[in-house]
């Protein structure tokens, strides 16, 4: 969800502290295509220094973000880099990502835990791919200002773009929890990777705590990526995941986000085949009409206001109910079956890897209830999780609210702490 409102004020500043030093782009050990083997997921093809910030700048940058208090000052300054790095598509061939790596400057960064972030909702198109950013001119969540505040307290910060940005036609399929999760998990590899003098050797097992977080759909991903460890990233010692106002059960946007729904729907038809996606029984027919060319070029700050709040609005009376009264099996069964084929975050094969959910009370965009009856599918999973809500803030700032919290609970599992289990 975008926080353009909430954040636009303090962007450029963030952005333009980055920038101050060392800002001209340098490659950096740019290889070709890797092939398909699994020892080259997460390897390096391209290395771009993008910016440089020091303790002063980046504790004036943390000052402007973080709006709820006192917050830990910056142990370290702060390189900023785009890198590329190799994921796997849904068919295992190469399939080559960008993501930006915001790194402490210290001699031993190598060593520090790893922090991968999903970032929320920006569209489906290549304009809107979070590296794309500009948070003084599109503001999506101002994700560099996110991560620099965690990179200045000693880890390895890396927010990778997902799978169909920066690669010309194709749009990013969103809420496919397979490539949602593979894109964190191979951008912690590159992170692990990142200090290695050549990022493209095959990787050996490093044992750098890795935690796994992200905002809004970027928790899905986080979630998603979870589930994924266990069997696709079996080496990484994933020691805990974040969501910050996640969403787990992908049929809940269409009643509380339904200006989001025809992202959903869209990247289904073209993910999972047309025929999956019987749009005349779904979506209105004025939104049918322009449905595709809406998708694939609005981002974050134009689609929500566009199609507005009003499920109503959006979809058919028979959609709705399905919703409304939980029909959704019997009126739209294979709908219904991509919905529960994307579910993240209950996997029994990852309830060791504890959860964080950092949420607001008053969230409209994912509602308490939705987070409270995902913690019970946790639970009953037999994982372990621990549920926050802060009182009196909207879903934008729920990761800056919640940042004390986050770093505390990072520490403490870090430090081989167990967390706060609310499953007991």
């Amino acid at each position: 969800m975008n926080g353009r409102s909430v954040l636009v004020a303090w962007a450029a500043g963030a952005l333009a502290l980055l920038l101050i030093a060392g800002c001209g782009l340098r490659g950096i050990g740019t290889t070709g295509r890797q092939g398909a083997q699994a020892d080259q997921r997460g390897a390096i093809l391209d290395k771009q220094l993008k910016g440089s910030a020091s303790l002063n700048e980046v504790n004036a940058v943390a000052e402007k973000f973080l709006t709820a208090g006192d917050f830990p000052r910056a142990k370290f300054g702060v390189d900023w880099y785009r890198i590329e790095f190799q994921s796997l598509d849904r068919d295992g061939s190469p399939l080559r990502l960008v993501a930006q790596v915001f790194a402490p400057k210290t001699d031993q960064a190598a060593t520090l835990p790893v922090y991968v972030f999903g970032p929320g909702t920006t569209g489906l198109n290549d304009t809107c791919a979070p590296s794309n950013e500009q948070p003084d001119v599109r503001s999506w969540g101002d994700f560099h200002s996110h991560m620099l505040t965690y990179a200045m307290q000693g880890y390895v910060a890396v927010v990778p773009d997902y799978e169909g940005f920066d690669d010309g036609p194709r749009l990013h399929h969103y809420y496919v929890g397979e490539l949602q999760g593979r894109a964190l998990l191979d951008a912690a590899r590159a992170g692990l990777r990142f200090f290695d003098e050549s990022g493209t050797a095959p990787a050996k097992p490093k044992p750098n705590p890795v935690f796994l977080a992200g905002y809004s759909n970027g928790g899905y991903a986080a979630l998603a990526a979870r589930d994924l460890a266990p069997k696709y990233a079996p080496e990484l010692q994933v020691k805990g995941v974040i969501g910050y106002g996640p969403r787990s059960d992908v049929s809940t946007l269409f009643k509380e986000m339904p200006s989001l729904g025809p992202y959903v729907l869209y990247s289904y038809a073209d993910y999972y085949g047309r025929d999956k996606v019987p749009f005349e029984r779904i979506v209105q027919p004025g939104v049918q009409r322009t449905l595709e060319r809406d998708v694939t070029t609005k981002c974050i700050d134009e689609i929500v206001g566009y199609y507005g709040a009003d499920p109503a609005a959006v979809f058919t009376p028979e959609f709705v109910s399905a919703l409304r009264q939980g029909t959704l099996a019997q009126q739209f069964p294979v709908l219904k079956q991509l919905f529960d084929q994307n579910k993240a975050g209950v996997s029994p094969d990852s309830k060791l890897i504890p959860v964080l959910v950092l949420h607001s009370a008053k969230d409209t965009v994912v509602e308490p209830a939705t987070l409270q009856a995902y913690m019970k599918e946790l639970c009953g999973a037999g994982g372990r999780g621990q549920y926050v809500a802060y009182p009196d803030i909207p879903h934008t700032l729920i990761r800056q609210t919640g940042y004390a919290d986050a770093i505390h609970w990072i520490e403490s599992i870090t430090k081989g702490q167990l967390p706060k289990n609310d499953c007991l």
